[in-house]
């Protein structure tokens, strides 16, 4: 007996045992399998998760009936599109700032003093709740936290071991509680030392899953990554190491088991690693470099003028938090790239590059390639949104999974922040016009006219996108998968933070 001949309530139940993904393949199959997911709530609601980047979070509340998910999960995505929140609310951050960090709905930062301070942030449902904490007992220097992991990591400030001539730093793992003085009971190393030659002049530290790492500069450029729960290091290399590239910018985590580099090299280019997985241990090394992706070519006349080249991408959580419905799938991730050229007058290039565009690189390497070398219009055309950066501050968490918001310099000059959301389905979304601030961006753009005689030839980029206007009323931004944050003061003001208005969906 064929599948589509039995009857509709054993079809379903069949189809309620695959996962997201399965379903959604399942709805392109024929048009009887189409009508019967749409026909399903519950069906409908993992396919709808699906296009949303989403992953069910099964743990709230347990007895939450599938219609009422749906509904909350379309309300989200119409909150977000319009940017019509729920509830706004003002939150007071005193204090200096040294370090800081906004995940999984928690705003913290460290002072100046080494105090430390976190506001689960309101919700459209729930109140603002706050840990104080006068001193932390080791001078910190930066800090990640993962609330579903209950992890906070306290990166030290590094101090110098005159008998060895070295630079000692360490990482304390310790468990989110009332004071934060319990070490983590996962870690069986609850702190991690690390020694470099010369001292480090920043570093910056970040958590994906059961790994730390942490990217340090003394003037040379290092990497660290450990599994933290075990202490094993899985990777290590300062300055020169093998094919890693001396002329290092910036690092960030792809995954768990990779990462890359970006590099000045040329007119810049990104490097791709994966390690502590078998393609790592059959090569006997470390790590494995398997992809080097080049930025767009400079004209010749200007030589290379690349003198920063940033990374950023929303934060990594191990699963969804307790209090949500559902959260941001992992690989539903843009990473943004800030580009900055030594050319007076030229505001910094901002180029949105999905997760799954870096990542492929490693699958194709799994299955049989070799490292490759990819020139700009092999990847970065089609896989790749630019713009130019307008004035305004940027706080490090303004992205998360496929939305950023940032200051975009239009071709009038003119300055507006936007939400720009990168989870677009072309073949699914209406492409309507342009209203209120808010548009659905499918066809190609090209660089400002003043930008093209940097580069070789024009750049030319059609990652789809939607985009709206927020309120010209902030400093800067900052967001996460339930709110957007606006902030008065600078990230670099040495001043109180102040008032941080919270709108929540």
């Amino acid at each position: 007996m064929h599948f589509l001949d039995l009857p509709v309530e054993l079809q379903t139940a069949v189809l309620r045992h695959l996962d997201h993904r399965s379903v959604l393949r399942c709805t392109l199959v024929c048009r009887q399998l189409h009508e019967l997911v749409a026909s399903s709530v519950e069906l409908r609601y993992k396919v709808e998760l699906v296009y949303d980047g989403l992953v069910d979070g099964a743990a709230y509340p347990p007895g939450m009936p599938y219609s009422r998910r749906l509904e909350r999960l379309l309300d989200r995505r119409s909150a977000w599109r319009t940017l019509a929140w729920r509830k706004h609310t003002t939150v007071t951050m005193p204090g200096s700032c040294r370090a800081y960090e906004l995940v999984g709905g928690i705003f913290a930062k460290v002072f100046e003093s080494n105090g430390f301070c976190a506001s689960r942030l309101p919700s459209a449902t729930a109140d603002e709740r706050r840990l104080e904490i006068a001193d932390l007992g080791v001078p910190v220097k930066d800090f990640a936290i993962d609330p579903t992991q209950g992890l906070i990591a306290l990166l030290e400030q590094p101090g110098h071991d005159m008998q060895n001539d070295t630079e000692v730093a360490r990482v304390h793992l310790r468990a989110i509680g009332e004071d934060l003085s319990e070490l983590h009971p996962d870690a069986k190393c609850p702190v991690l030392e690390f020694r470099t030659a010369g001292a480090i002049h920043g570093s910056t530290i970040q958590i994906a899953d059961d790994v730390v790492g942490i990217y340090f500069w003394t003037p040379l450029h290092g990497v660290l990554v450990w599994n933290w729960m075990t202490g094993e290091r899985l990777v290590y290399f300062q300055g020169d190491h093998g094919e890693t590239p001396e002329d290092i910018w910036d690092f960030a985590l792809l995954s768990s088991r990779a990462y890359m580099v970006t590099t000045l090299t040329g007119g810049g280019t990104i490097e791709i690693y994966t390690f502590g997985d078998d393609l790592s241990r059959d090569s006997g090394q470390e790590v494995t470099l398997v992809a080097t992706l080049c930025f767009f070519e400079l004209h010749p006349m200007y030589g290379n003028l690349l003198i920063e080249a940033t990374t950023t991408t929303g934060p990594f959580t191990a699963r969804v938090a307790l209090e949500l419905p559902f959260g941001t799938a992992p690989t539903s991730r843009v990473h943004v790239f800030k580009l900055q050229y030594a050319v007076p007058g030229y505001q910094p290039v901002c180029l949105v590059v999905h997760n799954r565009t870096l990542m492929q690189y490693i699958e194709n390497y799994r299955a049989g390639g070799g490292h490759v070398n990819v020139p700009w219009e092999a990847w970065g055309v089609d896989g790749s949104r630019a713009f130019i950066l307008g004035n305004g501050s940027q706080w490090l968490r303004y992205v998360h999974g496929e939305r950023v918001v940032c200051p975009i310099l239009h071709d009038d000059r003119s300055t507006t922040f936007e939400v720009l959301d990168f989870n677009v389905h072309p073949t699914r979304d209406p492409q309507s016009p342009a209203t209120d601030g808010m548009q659905l961006v499918t066809e190609s753009s090209i660089l400002p006219s003043r930008h093209q005689p940097l580069f070789d030839r024009p750049v030319v980029t059609c990652l789809p996108y939607r985009s709206v206007t927020v309120p010209d009323l902030y400093v800067g931004f900052m967001i996460d998968g339930e709110r957007l944050l606006g902030l008065k003061a600078s990230p670099f003001s040495s001043d109180s933070l102040g008032d941080i208005d919270v709108f929540s969906f």
